[in-house]
């Protein structure tokens, strides 16, 4: 599975063109707009891998409104997943700097105190909502719907299936040696240049494996149940 997920964004006649692609868009992140058309394609990589866990050909950049769209809808998603610990982290953040604004020591040590909570607390809801949020954004790619993103019955039963967990957690550890990787590539000032391509490769790489664990589970589902409701959204 680790080398499937690996492999995947290099097969394809024009692999090397879409990671080429991506890497340029990550580079250019800071135009905001390169980041909801790389979440657009992670969209059709999830989609891709749903409907076909077996597939082995990466999608390609194309139709550029609708990476576009898909990646706002993934965006959105993301959010408002993540707002609970952002807030969090916010507030302890910026409780900490009117503490240590006012030249209080007690007050500055209270503050700490509690931006160390603080951080602790958000960094824990943060792992937990990231275990969640690969199998929201599934949905959202399969179906277009941002509605399908909050489906709580739908993501509970497909989160709760060791095949998800175990490519959840096959994700994790790519994401881990990316990041390993880039952070070398970071230290060096010609290796930063490569940073976005690897971050982008490795993006792809876990989103193959998110979306597969949809097409694995829940055609499974199917035909165990004859219930045609069975496993809707709520």
């Amino acid at each position: 599975m680790f080398e499937e997920s690996i492999n995947y964004p290099r097969e394809g006649g024009d692999s090397w063109k879409t990671i080429a692609i991506g890497g340029v868009l990550g580079i250019l992140s800071f135009l905001v707009v390169p980041v909801f058309l790389v979440l657009g394609y992670g969209a059709r990589v999830l989609r891709d891998a749903a409907d076909d866990p077996g597939t082995e050909s990466a999608p390609v950049f194309d139709d550029w409104g609708e990476l576009l769209v898909d990646g706002l809808k993934l965006f959105v998603v993301s959010l408002a997943y993540l707002l609970v610990p952002l807030v969090i982290f916010g507030v302890t953040t910026g409780g900490l700097v009117v503490a240590i604004l006012t030249g209080s020591q007690s007050l500055t040590a209270g503050a700490i105190l509690g931006a160390l909570g603080g951080f602790v607390v958000a960094g824990l809801l943060t792992l937990l909502i990231y275990y969640f949020l690969p199998a929201a954004l599934t949905f959202v790619a399969m179906s277009g719907s941002v509605a399908d993103g909050f489906a709580i019955g739908r993501i509970r039963a497909l989160v709760t299936t060791r095949e998800y967990a175990v490519r959840w957690l096959v994700a994790l550890g790519v994401l881990v040696v990316v990041g390993a990787i880039t952070s070398v590539l970071s230290a060096t000032g010609i290796g930063a240049l490569v940073v976005p391509f690897v971050s982008f490769y490795g993006m792809v790489s876990a989103y193959y494996l998110y979306g597969g664990a949809v097409g694995v589970v829940e055609p499974g589902a199917d035909e165990a149940d004859p219930d045609p409701t069975a496993g809707q959204a709520i």
